[in-house]
């Protein structure tokens, strides 16, 4: 594992660190590794998480491919900051931003909002904030987390070693929301499982790929 620190994932505008996307470029994410968990339970890739897949190896071959920034994606980046401050002030935690943990053996890593380390140096806790729309703030706030988040959460916690994140639910005007969740030792095997599958998955595409191409 090699945390990158000093990695902003987002420029002054707002626009994604050119630097930040090229680090993760071609390397599976938590942000969007649930779709490939069915590998595991199914036995196959869905059309479009096979379709992530090939995008992940070209990737790494240098192709550059467009992501659709959504209002979700927006108001993420625009309140983070502020969502971070705030649990700071209501937990006086020491939190570390980096720009990406890098777990190479399995062309995996992934970019924690926060992290916490222990008296040994040891990352212990991470965080991950959210700041959706009120009505999703709402129901999360109760707990309601949506699946793809909870893979995110384990996922990052399996890449970090961490035994704990924090989910942080902010919406401005409403009480912050922390909920500390647990890392699911079956729950992360079954991420590691797919994982390794993915990664065999990987080097036939390249290989595929190799063989294509014109010499």
């Amino acid at each position: 594992m090699r945390i990158i620190k000093n990695l902003p994932q987002h420029l002054e505008d707002g626009e994604a660190n050119p630097e930040w996307l090229a680090v993760r470029a071609g390397k599976f994410t938590g942000s969007d590794f649930h779709q490939y968990l069915s590998i595991v339970k199914k036995g196959e890739l869905s059309d479009s998480a096979e379709s992530a897949l090939y995008e992940k190896v070209l990737e790494s071959k240098g192709e550059i491919f467009e992501r659709t920034k959504t209002e979700a994606m927006e108001r993420g980046n625009e309140l983070e900051e502020t969502a971070r401050s705030a649990y700071w002030a209501e937990t006086g935690a020491d939190v570390e931003e980096v720009g990406f943990v890098d777990y190479e053996q399995l062309r995996a890593g992934c970019s924690p909002d926060g992290i916490m380390y222990d008296v040994t140096g040891n990352i212990k806790k991470i965080i991950e904030i959210k700041c959706p729309e009120l009505k999703n703030y709402l129901k999360m706030a109760k707990g309601k987390i949506p699946p793809v988040y909870q893979t995110q959460m384990q996922y990052n916690m399996l890449i970090t070693g961490a035994k704990e994140c924090d989910f942080i639910v902010f919406y401005p005007g409403m009480k912050l929301s922390i909920q500390t969740i647990q890392a699911d030792p079956e729950y992360q095997q079954m991420i590691l499982d797919a994982l390794n599958r993915l990664n065999e998955k990987y080097v036939e595409i390249a290989e595929e790929i190799e063989e294509m191409t014109l010499k």
